[in-house]
């Protein structure tokens, strides 16, 4: 059973850099889609803490949170 849940989020880690987020939310179960967006999440963090680009980051953080939660 934990390797089939690692192959799922592994699959939708692959998804995810590939399609729009509203429509990978949606195919994906749910405890999926939070464990993979948290390492979106982290991964992107490092960068932009790097780059001094937080105010971007929360905006888009803040729209994919709204586009989340208009899907629900």
């Amino acid at each position: 059973m934990l390797l089939s849940i690692r192959m799922i989020i592994k699959e939708s880690l692959v998804a995810y850099a590939t399609r729009d987020r509203k429509q990978w939310v949606l195919e994906w179960p749910g405890q999926v889609v939070i464990c993979a967006s948290q390492v979106y999440w982290t991964k992107e963090v490092e960068e932009i803490i790097l780059n001094n680009a937080l105010p971007e980051f929360l905006l888009k953080s803040n729209e994919q949170i709204k586009d989340t939660v208009n899907l629900v």
